[in-house]
């Protein structure tokens, strides 16, 4: 799957890629095209974040958002489309916005991509990494 990847950044960087372990917040608009740039250049150990679901008014900005897909949880959907494109991702799902207080369900992550539409949370996406030397996108 990855030939032409490996043939771009050498089979010794993709090993490397393949290992980094990234939560996701939001899987809209734009963290639904990062979130499918991230697996298909090789990234396997994937958290998403996402309290939201497919509406009709997604349509013409969300690459997740198909007609049959209107009212599932975006998360769902998400994974769905992930596990299509490589299933042998690790990919897991939180159907939950974050805020302040679940915050710490961004432990453990080498990189958190802040791709939310709530300014309360991304405050609080940015104030957690800040505080626990994370590494933000």
């Amino acid at each position: 799957m990855f030939d032409r990847l490996i043939s771009l950044i050498g089979k010794d960087n993709l090993d490397k890629i393949c290992k980094v372990n990234i939560a996701l917040v939001g899987v809209g608009g734009v963290g639904g095209f990062t979130l499918e740039s991230l697996v298909r250049s090789g990234i396997k150990n994937i958290t998403i974040f996402d309290g939201d679901v497919i509406d009709e008014s997604n349509l013409n900005r969300q690459i997740i958002a198909l007609n049959e897909n209107i009212g599932k949880p975006k998360i769902e959907v998400a994974i769905k489309r992930m596990k299509n494109i490589n299933p042998s991702i690790n990919i897991t799902g939180f159907n939950i916005y974050i805020n302040e207080e679940n915050i710490n369900n961004l432990q453990g992550f080498d990189y958190v991509i802040d791709a939310c539409d709530d300014l309360t949370a991304k405050v609080a996406v940015i104030k957690y990494c800040v505080k626990n030397n994370r590494k933000i996108v």
